[in-house]
């Protein structure tokens, strides 16, 4: 019924509004009913079609990124114009959650960061994205909302993602992605998953001897050894903060007595302490 009053009334802007409203609350629960009556559809003509209303953009997107959490669905998404559809949204809060959603569908946890930092899943996808617009449409939105948790969070886990690709670090690094991350892990010192995904970001792009330059120099170091005291914890963090903190001795002897500076010896004896039992962990400290 409300797919088929969104159809039928295609220019009323307020049923259109209504009508994805309706969808982000039942979507969870009746994915596939939606999805087999032409819901995918339906929304993005519904978003497309009202570009400048903030509230359809986003009661769209929400519904878009229920509908995504099914694999085939985001398959659906993507060849129906989703990913350019998210990078001109008006509302750039957003973009970063469809555009992490659509890009790594299958990977939405951590867990496995440690031993596999660079994830290749949804290449297609990731190509498509750098197609349809620039990796600066993403870095625009964390700047833009650096307040956001969500976004910030989205918009990390999206970003390393991307690295895998060597050509995408390249346009990263350029469009000022470094300090866009660094920004987030400081200004968002107790979330778990921001300081994860950008300890992952740090360990891939470190392995670039002039990232790494620009890394220590906008204080990567510091900002690291802050999540990793922040996080004793949490093993995810503290196997990254290693890693990336090796990479940056590797990459440059004078990086050594800046950690050591920082408290670095202090804070990598508290891992391996907090850790006793973690073999990797021993390895990486």
């Amino acid at each position: 019924m409300v797919l088929a009053a969104m159809t039928t009334h295609v220019g009323e802007v307020y049923m259109q509004w209504l009508g994805c409203a309706v969808l982000c609350v039942v979507a969870i629960d009746i994915v596939a009913t939606i999805t087999g009556n032409s819901g995918i559809q339906v929304v993005l003509t519904a978003v497309t079609t009202y570009v400048g209303h903030d509230g359809m953009q986003q009661q769209g997107c929400k519904a878009l990124c229920i509908l995504a959490s099914d694999n085939d669905n985001v398959a659906v998404i993507t060849s129906a114009g989703g990913i350019q559809m998210a990078q001109n949204m008006r509302l750039q809060g957003l973009d970063c959650q469809v555009l992490c959603i659509l890009v790594n569908n299958n990977n939405n946890n951590n867990s496995n960061l440690v031993n596999n930092n660079n994830n290749n899943n949804s290449n297609n996808n990731k190509t498509a994205i750098m197609g349809a617009g620039d990796i600066q449409v993403l870095l625009t939105s964390m700047m833009a909302h650096a307040e956001r948790v969500d976004v910030q969070g989205h918009g990390c886990k999206a970003l390393h993602i991307f690295a895998s690709d060597n050509e995408i670090v390249t346009e990263i690094t350029g469009a000022g992605g470094i300090q866009v991350v660094l920004t987030a892990m400081t200004s968002h010192l107790g979330h778990v998953d921001i300081q994860c995904w950008s300890c992952a970001m740090i360990c891939t792009l470190s392995s670039d001897n002039d990232n790494a330059v620009v890394i220590t120099t906008a204080g990567g170091i510091q900002v690291v050894l802050k999540a990793m005291t922040a996080h004793a914890g949490q093993v995810v963090v503290q196997g990254l903060g290693c890693q990336a903190l090796r990479i940056l001795v590797d990459t440059s002897k004078y990086n050594r007595s800046t950690i050591m500076g920082a408290g670095g010896i202090q804070v990598v004896l508290m891992v391996m302490t907090a850790h006793v039992g973690d073999e990797g962990m021993r390895l990486l400290g």
